[in-house]
């Protein structure tokens, strides 16, 4: 399987340290004498009793603290003996969020997304309430070096790194003292790796005298070209080796790499790679990465790397669209318009499937069972290749619902998956019953079926066009909605599964995305 970035094995758990809200009455200050626009407000306690003293500070609503920095003085006032307070605003186009703090009883209130408006606007009245706490649980994972968690619009963040933490336990971010609310999100992010935002969890909200528990279910993380130096957005292939680096396959930016929190890129100017467009990434026994584009195979091993097209081999293609090896450490290629070929290191290219009748030309896939079978997909069906014989399923003797096949994995039980235009077919070990999978009979969507993996446990999961979705065997999980927001109208051309079970997703216009369960 396939294994990624934030992986540690043990981490010493170091006291975490909440980066203070500074307690500076303001009043004005010099960066605003003559603000275009103002807030004005009033804090009362809980008993409606207006509240003097009361530090009240104008925060931006998507403000980040842990690179956006402290609130300047002239956005933080004192409410005089009526409650009242005015704060300038800087830009009148963004919203706004209020946080208070009672200097002497330590209450507060938190008034979020101030739409501003006109030159005066009026905030809700602001009722001071006693604090409470929010304990973040975060995966161990997370605990590497530069990490910080913090709260989305307010000046609240503490660092992750800690000590003393087992392997695939998770680490507990602490909060107190947070206002009643309900705030947006908590984000994880890293400053070894600019603009990394991990959604820790959404929408939660702060009790007073309480602790509210939240993350630990789904925390994603989004690498494009916006916010990481993943240079392309469109990441149509993953792989992950076995020690953890991570192999990205782009259309247009050749192959991505990241290995001990590093990137690399191999592409036609600097590596000789014979084209940016990398459709699939493969591995063989010795270590040697295998890279299928759309000019011919690409080797890769210690540096040292060889190129096969068809003006330097007997492979007659150059648009090769999967790859594979047997048990004799022999390579095999799919290619469109010339079929199937096989490759016996240093010795020599055989083709299969063009002197078929009628000729197997356009082949999308291919992989090999332990019995050294070759499975591949192909635009006339299922094609089996065992020693000289070839064997063809189709409509006319098997229940395939149509000739297209464009992928084919084969699981840890010995079933056939073939995804097609508008669902999966599914072959028994056997080979003597296939079951269709579509939108009729699971939460898979009409969109193209474009990839599949399989975690230690043995559930697939499913990358299609709209969306992704596992089957356990017994169940369908579809992995869209509010909880999986992030993953929602996303085309997803490649899925791959970590050591750790960690899922890895490649789209077509929003680059990689990561998470675990």
């Amino acid at each position: 399987m396939r294994y990624f970035l934030l992986s540690v094995v043990v981490f010493f758990v170091c006291t975490l340290c909440m980066c203070s809200i500074g307690d500076v009455a303001g009043g004005g200050g010099d960066d605003f004498p003559n603000p275009s626009a103002v807030i004005i407000g009033k804090a009362v306690s809980s008993t409606g009793v207006p509240a003097s003293s009361v530090e009240v500070t104008l925060i931006r609503a998507k403000h980040n603290p842990v690179y956006d920095g402290e609130i300047p003085d002239s956005l933080i006032d004192t409410t005089d003996d009526l409650g009242a307070y005015l704060l300038p605003v800087p830009d009148t186009l963004q919203r706004y969020n209020i946080e208070a703090k009672d200097i002497l009883s330590g209450s507060r209130f938190f008034i979020k997304q101030i739409v501003i408006s006109g030159d005066t606007t009026n905030a809700s009245e602001g009722v001071l309430k006693d604090p409470g706490v929010v304990k973040a649980l975060l995966p161990d994972s997370l605990s590497v070096p530069g990490g910080y968690v913090y709260v989305e619009g307010t000046q609240r963040f503490l660092s992750t790194e800690s000590r003393g933490v087992p392997a695939d336990s998770t680490i507990s971010i602490i909060f107190d003292s947070l206002p009643q609310a309900i705030f947006n999100t908590i984000y994880y992010t890293n400053t070894q790796i600019p603009s990394m935002q991990v959604s820790v969890t959404e929408s939660f909200e702060v009790i007073p005298n309480d602790t509210v528990l939240v993350g630990d279910s789904v925390v994603w993380v989004n690498y494009s070209r916006d916010n990481s130096p993943m240079r392309h957005d469109f990441v149509q292939e993953l792989f992950i080796e076995e020690n953890g680096t991570q192999w990205f396959g782009t259309y247009g930016i050749g192959a991505a790499l990241w290995s001990n929190q590093r990137w690399a890129y191999y592409t036609v100017n600097n590596t000789g790679l014979q084209s940016d467009s990398v459709n699939r990434i493969y591995q063989d026994k010795t270590g040697k990465i295998w890279f299928a584009t759309q000019k011919g195979v690409t080797s890769l091993l210690h540096n040292q790397i060889e190129h096969f097209t068809k003006e330097n081999s007997h492979m007659v293609a150059d648009t090769v669209t999967g790859i594979g090896s047997d048990s004799n450490g022999n390579i095999w290629v799919s290619t469109l318009h010339h079929g199937v070929f096989r490759y016996i290191p240093h010795v020599s290219w055989t083709g299969y499937g063009e002197n078929h009748t009628p000729p197997l030309k356009n082949v999308f896939d291919v992989t090999i069972d332990i019995g050294d079978t070759v499975w591949a997909a192909t635009d006339r069906g299922v094609v089996k290749f065992k020693d000289s014989s070839i064997t063809v399923f189709d409509k006319t003797n098997s229940d395939l619902v149509s000739d297209s096949v464009l992928w084919v994995h084969i699981d840890k039980k010995g079933n056939k998956w073939f995804g097609q235009l508008h669902g999966v077919m599914l072959l028994s070990v056997d080979q003597t019953t296939w079951t269709y999978f579509d939108a009729s009979s699971s939460p898979i969507l009409k969109g193209v079926c474009n990839d599949i993996d399989e975690d230690d446990a043995g559930n697939i999961y499913i990358a299609s066009d709209e969306g992704l979705t596992c089957y356990t065997g017994t169940k369908w999980i579809d992995y869209s909605g509010h909880r999986y927001s992030f993953l929602n109208n996303k085309e997803i051309k490649s899925v791959a599964l970590d050591t750790t079970d960690i899922i890895w997703l490649g789209t077509k216009s929003s680059g990689a995305f990561m998470f675990e369960l």
